[in-house]
């Protein structure tokens, strides 16, 4: 490896890679924290034409989170005055109401109408939280602005062509502290009173709490094990155990002969490992294959592989898994010095990691070429030929432009809104909105083609696993650029 290269990878590790980060943007629209007092961050959009506004974390290392403080927006967006009451902003929806938060507008003339469960007569309310400051904001601004573009969407296109309420979203930035994800939960349902949470960076943080309270989370991309053991989250994407038996099986079809695979695998903060780890030994087990090394103490916001590639190296594997956030998938690729076939990997067929972002690709480079990624739930968008792909890179550019339309999270966090609009329509609630209801809809919903290459599928029982699907992307030398497998990969 070059030493420019060395240095472009050294340099990119600094930031922290967390892909599996979550923001509850599957909503309609975007509103401010009701009922007290708030600092709003507001996007770029035009005065009287959007809801988007979010309200930013306490960023302090201890203590309950506080508002006391506003986070600058992104792309240079200003935060409002310190001191200065919550910013509103308000559009006209189509029941005629203004944009504004909680009652504003909503009046009580609609059966379902019920402030204690945030729906209202013009709007419903989800919730969130995500991370937008420090290090991993550069995967918020991904997952929020894939979000907003569904957001924009929905509002101007779907509600009022089919005469529905669109959905406003209050979310926080909690720093990935599992702490503070539970308490912006507690926060959003019992201040903001949400009917439902869209998507936080902790399920495992705040399982037990939704369970108690009857509160759903629909769009959650599935962040830890315990998200599909709990009776109230609705994931997206398969479980852990599901995407280690994907990667084993395209690795085993892809190179026969291998018999020994190292594993490193890294771990969201708050996450259990044990269960990701059973996963990874079972289906070793299945596709007979040796463990030849594994690791699970890395987090997802490592900026170094603190050795372990060296040690994987040193257990002679043919096959070597890498971690699927960037920059700790960076780190360890820079630690081996090398890419498979050559100098210390020369005895190793291939490797495996990334998370399909072309970010990952220009920082890596000549090192990474070949390489599978941890593959994806999703087919290529810029592929796709069915509709509503068509619209997401449509979307994206007009609201989002400049984003990595690839990523999973941009993909999952825009398809996460048609899923709970979808679950209430099939479940025929849109006009008989309450948390009941929509936990007794989802709780029967699909299988559902959501025309992005998954299907999604929930039921009463638990462990719920919407798909045991997925699909295998190479990064392609020639092209430099993650190039996706177009054939479904189930186990």
């Amino acid at each position: 490896m070059s030493e420019s290269t060395r240095r472009t990878v050294q340099t990119v590790c600094g930031i922290a890679g967390i892909i599996m980060l979550v923001v509850g943007l599957s909503a309609l629209a975007v509103v401010r924290a009701d009922n007290r007092d708030a600092q709003l961050v507001a996007g770029k959009q035009q005065a009287g034409n959007s809801d988007t506004a979010f309200v930013p974390g306490d960023t302090t290392a201890s203590g309950a989170p506080t508002d006391s403080d506003a986070t600058p927006g992104l792309d240079g967006d200003t935060a409002a005055a310190p001191g200065a009451g919550p910013t509103k902003f308000g559009a006209a929806t189509p029941a005629g109401g203004t944009g504004g938060a909680g009652g504003a507008g909503s009046g009580g003339q609609c059966a379902d109408y019920n402030p204690n469960e945030g729906v209202y007569c013009d709007h419903w309310l989800v919730g969130g939280t995500t991370v937008l400051s420090g290090p991993l904001a550069i995967y918020g601004d991904q997952g929020v602005r894939g979000g907003q573009a569904w957001i924009e969407y929905f509002r101007t296109t779907i509600a009022p062509k089919e005469k529905v309420r669109p959905a406003k979203l209050v979310f926080y930035d909690d720093g990935i502290d599992p702490n503070k994800t539970l308490q912006f939960v507690q926060r959003l349902v019992e201040v903001d009173k949400v009917l439902l949470i869209g998507g936080v960076t902790s399920p495992e943080a705040v399982g037990d709490y939704l369970d108690s309270k009857k509160v759903p989370m629909i769009g959650d991309i599935g962040l830890s094990p315990a998200s599909y053991l709990n009776d109230m989250i609705f994931p997206t994407a398969a479980p852990y155990e599901v995407r280690a038996d994907l990667r084993m099986a395209i690795a085993k079809a892809a190179y026969p002969r291998i018999k020994k695979v190292a594993v490193i695998q890294e771990i969201l903060p708050g996450v259990n490992p044990e269960p990701i780890d059973k996963g990874w030994s079972a289906a070793a087990k299945k596709h007979n294959l040796e463990l030849s090394f594994y690791s699970s103490d890395l987090s997802s916001t490592d900026s170094t592989c603190k050795g372990h590639m060296l040690s994987a190296i040193r257990s002679q594997p043919d096959f070597i898994m890498l971690p699927v956030a960037a920059g700790t998938m960076l780190a360890c690729v820079n630690e081996a010095g090398a890419r498979p076939g050559e100098g210390t990997l020369a005895t190793v067929q291939n490797w495996g990691g990334g998370s399909n972002l072309q970010f990952e690709v220009d920082q890596c480079q000549e090192l990474c070429y070949g390489m599978f990624s941890a593959g994806t739930p999703f087919l290529d968008p810029r592929e796709n030929p069915h509709p509503n792909a068509k619209a997401y890179l449509t979307n994206m550019a007009k609201y989002a432009p400049g984003r990595d339309v690839t990523g999973f999270i941009a993909i999952n966090y825009y398809h996460a809104g048609l899923l709970q609009y979808e679950l209430m329509k099939q479940g025929g609630i849109l006009h008989n909105l309450s948390r009941k209801n929509v936990i007794a809809a989802a709780k029967k919903f699909g299988p559902f083609e959501t025309g992005f290459g998954n299907t999604v599928q929930w039921r009463d029982t638990v462990p719920r696993i919407p798909t045991t699907c997925g699909y295998n992307v190479i990064l392609d030398a020639q092209q430099k650029r993650w190039v996706f497998g177009k054939q479904k990969i189930c186990v």
